[in-house]
């Protein structure tokens, strides 16, 4: 792990049914992806490059931030607040200790 912002999340116990389940989604690993590959991206630029509502997206959003998996931070807009959704995660292990 040579950069700060790239790090491996390592999951056991309970918290693998939560990651695993938000990875089991086709549209949260693509959101994953694209604030991997361009960086922090907020939801409106998300749903724009992935075709999908805002209020779609959120939902998805809202599931990776719980797993883990995405971290979000708000700054000023235009027209009020924006979510802005972050990534440093490279690499999930799922430690299968029952």
């Amino acid at each position: 792990m040579s950069n700060k912002k790239d790090y491996v999340l390592i999951v056991s116990g309970n918290d693998v049914i939560k990651v695993a389940s938000a990875l089991s989604s086709s549209l949260r690993f693509k959101i994953l992806c694209l604030v991997n590959e361009k960086g922090a991206l907020d939801i409106e630029q998300l749903s724009k490059e992935l075709g999908k509502s805002k209020a779609d997206v959120s939902t998805h959003i809202r599931l990776l931030e719980r797993a883990g998996l995405l971290r979000t931070s708000y700054i000023s807009g235009k027209r009020g607040v924006k979510k802005i959704c972050n990534s440093g995660v490279k690499m999930v292990r799922l430690l299968l200790r029952c």
